[in-house]
């Protein structure tokens, strides 16, 4: 396996020739280190190239218009990577295990998010690269509980946290549904956080250049 320095440099000179837009779509329980795959992804990219889509508790309107919202959302632009931190995937996954979103809205997200997905794909030219960061529940509770009363990193445990130690089952059952209704997933090991971003930074080479 490459080194990530050269990994990254590679990355970089394949962004020259790639002439659609990119989604890196990064799912996975609390704690599976999404936030740091992505630093580690964009250390070295130009600030020009990349946009980083973090999570954040939408709003009515978005709930009200769920993959509506997300269509805007998609970067538009040849070379231009946009990395997001949760999805639109997180209708299906951490608003179903908390309770925000209802059944319907649910099932009618899995039922059409694999064509809203090829409609982006033919209209905008878009790529879409999708992660699972898979974790034992053992690593979960480690990488959680740290964050409790940590100095550092205290501001990131949250009752999602909380809720999410006590809801390793569940969050398998929506992986579950969300694997058999979209397509196109790579799940990675991130137990060992460093070889999971090792991993996740050679399946981005391969895809970009794979499409040169």
């Amino acid at each position: 396996m490459k080194t990530a320095i050269q990994l990254q440099a590679e990355i970089n000179v394949s962004l020259k020739k790639m002439d659609y837009p990119l989604a890196i779509v990064l799912e996975g329980r609390d704690g599976a280190g999404k936030t740091g795959a992505i630093r580690q992804a964009t250390e070295y990219l130009p600030f020009s190239k990349y946009k980083i889509i973090h999570s954040r508790k939408p709003s009515m309107t978005a709930m009200a218009q769920w993959l509506t919202y997300w269509t805007y959302q998609l970067p538009t632009t040849a070379g231009e990577i946009y990395f997001f931190d949760r999805s639109w995937y997180s209708r299906a996954l951490c608003q179903r295990l908390n309770g925000w979103a209802t059944d319907t809205q649910v099932d009618n997200f899995l039922n059409s998010v694999e064509d809203w997905e090829a409609n982006q794909i033919v209209r905008k030219n878009v790529r879409i690269l999708k992660f699972w960061l898979s974790i034992t529940e053992e690593t979960q509770q480690v990488r959680l509980t740290s964050r409790i009363g940590c100095p550092l990193r205290g501001w990131k445990f949250s009752k999602n946290d909380a809720n999410a130690l006590k809801t390793y089952d569940e969050m398998t059952i929506c992986k579950s549904d969300v694997m058999a209704s979209s397509s196109d997933w790579t799940e990675i090991d991130f137990d060992d956080k460093e070889a999971g971003q090792l991993e996740m930074l050679n399946w981005i080479l391969t895809f970009i250049k794979w499409r040169d």
